[in-house]
């Protein structure tokens, strides 16, 4: 499915650079996508939270992650160990 901020010949072009790549270099660009995505997150919430410490800001990536709900129980079952 084509993103909606993606012309169909970007897209298409995307597709094919993608379909040339080994299953290896498509883990590595996923991998690093990931990354990108979860540093964009970060700095977002660091941006409307700047006197959150590097704790806080973990924390709210989980929460909006999993949900707070979701979040609040794997906390509290790591914390019982």
């Amino acid at each position: 499915m084509r993103p909606l901020d993606t012309s169909p010949e970007a897209f298409a072009g995307q597709f094919e650079a993608f379909r040339r790549m080994t299953p290896q270099q498509r883990v590595m660009a996923a991998a690093e996508m990931t990354d990108d995505v979860r540093a964009l997150v970060e700095a977002g919430i660091r941006h409307r939270h700047p006197d959150f410490n590097d704790e806080a800001v973990r924390r709210a990536f989980v929460d909006a992650l999993l949900g707070a709900d979701v979040a609040e129980k794997v906390r509290e079952r790591t914390a019982r160990g």
